[in-house]
């Protein structure tokens, strides 16, 4: 991508049709060189999943079909805003309190490990 705009690139495309794995929310950690995004899942459903992959595509692959695509957490209510800070991932959700209608972060997990949700979320 060009600072105007322009040469934009798919990294990630989802299958058409269903609405619960459309991406609502990035953030890109240019040190991991990671993009990661939100699906926010049904309402009230707790399903809200958070992934990262790569920012270029892995030779000889394309943006619907990657091997680098991570599922970080899952079982969450509805994820929709991330913000990195250093090592620190932040994301709002739009669930129903107590659980949801939150600000929390967490580390950002290592390549290959998928974060807990005991351990990892905290209010912010």
């Amino acid at each position: 991508m060009r600072t105007d705009g322009s040469g934009l690139t798919d990294l990630v495309v989802n299958p058409p049709g269903d609405i619960s794995q459309e991406c609502v929310g990035v953030a890109v950690y240019r040190v991991r060189r990671h993009l990661h995004r939100t699906q926010k899942g049904p309402a009230k459903g707790s399903r809200g999943r958070i992934f990262h992959a790569g920012l270029g595509l892995p030779t000889g692959e394309s943006p619907e079909r990657r091997t680098d695509v991570e599922l970080l957490w899952s079982g969450l209510p509805e994820p929709i805003d991330l913000h990195l800070d250093g090592d620190w991932l932040y994301r709002t959700d739009r669930g129903a309190p107590s659980g949801g209608n939150t600000l929390n972060r967490a580390a950002t997990p290592a390549a290959g490990v998928r974060g807990s949700l005991r351990r990892s979320w905290r209010a912010a």
